[in-house]
């Protein structure tokens, strides 16, 4: 029996977490024992029956360092990375839970610190992720806002401040150093799980795309209001700035809208909740929107894949950088229309407009639909769980 650990430390998504499920619910399938390490703890006791623990994660203010961070180093900075003092204190953290629960292979979804302590221990190692958290190899770590100039040394010198702090913990613990910060992710395996049209680092050469991990079949079914207008979906949680202004914008138009709004307290939802709206804080099946004519989302990695996939464009509304970068994609694929959230809210009834009643954005949808008709979800996980499990009788050996 292989016991795996799956370690969630940086992002705030739940979609980190649901990455692993997948993973470990096929591990348990086969006989193996998941241990979940995770960044936040909440909505997981139904989830799995495996064990839970919570990741040793960095929880103090960082400032001092210019805004906004502009590659994945400049993010590091600010999670502990900033010095060798506070990275020890994370690595130890994460070197006792691999000890305690005698881990045979780490598996990482956006927790580089997790890989740190796996190279100090001589665990075998997989990181996992869309194209954000498995970014391109580069010396220095890429600009994640090639649109922005920078002055020329301010990327080559986080990565040195970076690759200082590693290299430093790497030292006391008797492990050769790294050369770059790349080399941190440049493990035993890297499952890069997204499209090349959905990387978030355009241009990338030299690695496989493996297709997006989704769960199109988890929760509840879509149940539509009644009535001629065209169907929506929206996933906004109503703590969104245009949360009240789109809703309120829907049912003006007659629109007949399925909303998942996680958190949504009973007075809001009674508020807005209508003959064309419905308003769920379940998550509604992906699976079960294929006949509707748009998507309201937040450009989440998981979900944009999953409407394209079904040929459905979308009405993009992210809320920070690696949101906002998966957005752009899919406009510039044409498949959808994507809201800058540093710019001042738009007028959204002529977007709404645009994108129910052009068909090029359906049209873009399908064609992207019809390219992976071919990719099987089943089949990728089965893929990585082999070879999670191929790591994981190396790291027994």
């Amino acid at each position: 029996m292989a016991r795996v650990a799956l370690a969630w430390e940086l992002g705030a998504s739940f979609g980190h977490i649901g990455k692993l499920l997948a993973l470990g619910r096929r591990l348990q399938a086969r006989g193996h024992e998941p241990v979940y390490l995770v960044r936040d703890l909440a909505g997981l006791a139904s989830s799995t029956s495996a064990m839970v623990l919570q990741a040793p994660i960095w929880t103090k203010e960082t400032r001092g360092f210019p805004e906004p961070p502009m590659s994945y180093s400049e993010i590091l900075l600010r999670f502990g990375y900033h010095d060798q003092a506070s990275l020890a204190g994370l690595v130890t953290g994460w070197r006792s839970a691999f000890s305690l629960m005698q881990a045979d292979v780490v598996v990482a979804e956006h927790a580089p610190t997790a890989l740190l302590a796996a190279r100090t221990l001589h665990l075998p190692a997989a990181v996992l992720g869309d194209g954000f958290t498995v970014p391109p190899a580069g010396v220095p770590m890429p600009n994640m806002r090639p649109w922005l100039s920078l002055p020329a040394d301010r990327l080559a010198s986080s990565d040195q401040r970076v690759l200082n702090s590693l290299n430093g913990v790497l030292q006391h613990h008797g492990v050769a150093p790294l050369g770059a910060v790349a080399d941190l992710l440049s493990v035993a395996q890297r499952f890069l799980c997204t499209f090349a049209e959905l990387d978030h680092y355009a241009g990338r050469s030299g690695e496989p795309y493996l297709g997006p991990q989704f769960e199109a079949g988890q929760g509840v079914e879509a149940v539509w209001p009644a009535g001629d207008g065209p169907r929506v979906f929206v996933y906004l949680q109503p703590g969104h700035r245009d949360f009240a202004r789109l809703l309120e914008l829907l049912a003006a138009m007659g629109i007949r809208a399925v909303v998942h709004a996680p958190g949504v307290s009973e007075p809001v939802r009674k508020a807005y909740e209508g003959s064309t709206l419905a308003i769920s804080l379940e998550k509604i099946r992906l699976d079960s929107l294929k006949d509707c004519a748009l998507a309201i989302t937040y450009a989440a990695s998981g979900t944009t894949a999953a409407m394209l996939m079904a040929g459905i464009p979308m009405l993009m509304l992210p809320t920070h950088l690696e949101q906002f970068l998966v957005a752009s994609r899919i406009q510039t694929l044409g498949a959808g229309i994507a809201v800058n959230p540093d710019n001042p809210p738009p007028n959204y009834l002529p977007l709404l407009r645009d994108a129910l009643e052009n068909p090029a954005y359906t049209e873009a949808a399908r064609r992207f639909a019809a390219k992976y008709a071919d990719f099987n979800l089943d089949r990728l996980l089965d893929q990585m769980t082999d070879r999670i499990l191929e790591l994981a009788a190396r790291g027994r050996a």
